[in-house]
């Protein structure tokens, strides 16, 4: 792949392709006309960091399949389409550098994260948001207290975490320590209530590192063999401030089964992937130790629940989780109008369910691992909802349309708690600015929906600007 280099920013491809050559001057030089034969119009630029995040892997390399170019990190403000390393985004230089308003997203450039969106993906700052903005946090996040930081400048929340200790009187309790910026299970604890005022002891009283101290979920809905399992939901916000949901979604099985008087085997307990791996019964209920939402269904039924569970209690508490907690982040990462990018980013939710088949939320991931037999339509819906798909060009709105808009008809939400309601939504009823548009493969109904349908492999509208916000949010509007 030949390197951008300072001259062809002087003279993009697309001038390149645009201009005439005179008969004259191609007969007098075949050279010159065969390179430019062979030098088609560039579908789009993109910039991709060093990281090795499967998604935008994947993203790039449909990219480059449907003759989009690579451009260098040295001219990264020329790419229409940054696929960036999280914490190196250059966004002050990107607010400094516009594009052209001949570029692909004609004047504009997507960003695949949101600058600030920490404060939902580490552990501690996700709790310490919930507990400052939303007054209904304890009906789905479990008991939590961020602890440790540098307690020098800033107090923590040990005093009440020992106080909750003291009033719930059951030494037996179990609660589970998070690092803030953990991941893949690493240095997950389990303690006793009564081993936690020593763990907290033997924190240094200047350290940095934070953690999270939480509830544990030791009544939760188990599967055959009496085993635990989460799920992994894949969340999709784009500006200037849209949520969705991939309508499948992972569940992550245990391997042994659940026992909570034995809390030293992490087989039991994690269902981390990366931890379960290493477990001697890998494998040997679910290929992988995975399962799906239809596969789960099947099985709620099989045990006596409702044969329409997930949809109609599942899948609508899941959605206005995603929705309480993407909104009480907005204030903090929204994308003005008048910047000279957008953003978009995908989440990863790790949820459980209580043997009641209550929906609790464990943590999030702002760099979520995408299970393989999704990972291509996943991403390709994802480049439909930017105008980035194969048949946008075309469609000079696509963009805006497919990230803003919901062309054609929309299926109406199951959720009865009105998050997703299609009479909540500009622009959906027929006659709108989107129904006169002829709607491309990323735009078309069938791929654009308010309905989460276990059926179905697409994202789900689940809230955009104009949608009601849901009530107990301070601060959000």
């Amino acid at each position: 792949m030949r390197p951008f280099t300072t001259c062809a920013a002087v003279t993009p491809a697309s001038a390149v392709a645009a201009a005439p050559v005179s008969p004259t001057a191609a007969a007098a030089s075949p050279k010159m006309a065969r390179a430019t034969a062979a030098e088609p119009e560039a579908a789009g630029y993109f910039f991709l960091g060093s990281s090795t995040f499967s998604v935008y892997e994947e993203m790039a390399r449909q990219l480059r399949e449907e003759g989009w170019r690579r451009k260098t990190e040295a001219a990264i403000t020329t790419a229409d389409l940054i696929l960036g390393d999280r914490f190196h985004i250059p966004y002050t230089l990107l607010r400094s550098e516009r594009m052209a308003l001949s570029s692909r997203f004609r004047g504009t450039r997507w960003v695949n994260y949101f600058e600030g969106s920490h404060r939902l993906t580490l552990k501690a700052a996700m709790v310490q948001l919930m507990k400052e903005v939303d007054t209904h946090w304890p009906m789905w996040l479990p008991e939590s207290y961020a602890i440790g930081g540098d307690q020098l400048k800033k107090l923590d929340e040990r005093r009440a975490l020992l106080e909750s200790l003291t009033l719930a009187g059951d030494d037996d309790a179990v609660w589970i320590v998070k690092p803030s910026s953990g991941a893949k299970g690493r240095n997950i604890l389990l303690l006793r209530a009564a081993a936690v005022p020593g763990w907290l002891e033997e924190l240094p009283e200047s350290g940095r590192a934070m953690y999270v101290v939480q509830r544990y979920i030791d009544r939760p809905l188990l599967l055959s063999h009496g085993r635990k399992f989460d799920i992994r939901v894949w969340a999709l916000l784009v500006s200037p401030y849209s949520i969705y949901a991939y309508s499948q979604a992972s569940c992550r099985t245990a391997s042994v089964p659940y026992d909570v008087t034995d809390i030293t085997n992490i087989h039991a307990h994690l269902t981390n992937h990366c931890l379960q791996v290493r477990a001697e019964h890998f494998g040997e209920y679910e290929g992988g130790n995975e399962m799906w939402l239809p596969q789960l269904q099947a099985y709620l039924t099989s045990i006596g629940k409702p044969p329409d569970l997930l949809e109609t209690r599942v899948l609508p508490a899941i959605q206005e989780l995603l929705v309480r907690t993407l909104l009480a982040l907005m204030p903090q990462v929204a994308v003005p109008a008048t910047e000279a990018y957008k953003c978009f980013q995908l989440f990863g939710y790790d949820v459980i369910l209580t043997e009641e088949a209550e929906v609790r939320l464990l943590e999030i991931n702002g760099s979520p691992g995408v299970a393989e037999r999704f990972l291509v339509p996943l991403v390709r819906s994802m480049r439909g909802l930017l105008g980035a798909g194969p048949k946008d060009r075309a469609t000079p709105s696509a963009a805006a349309c497919g990230a803003d808009d919901t062309c054609g008809e929309e299926r109406s939400s199951r959720s009865s708690s009105g998050l997703a309601s299609p009479t909540n939504a500009p622009n959906s009823r027929p006659g709108g600015r989107c129904a006169s548009r002829a709607p491309s493969a990323a735009t078309s109904p069938a791929r654009i929906t308010r309905s989460w349908r276990l059926e179905d492999e697409c994202f789900v509208l689940l809230w955009r600007r104009g949608d009601a916000v849901p009530p107990g949010l301070v601060g959000v509007c």
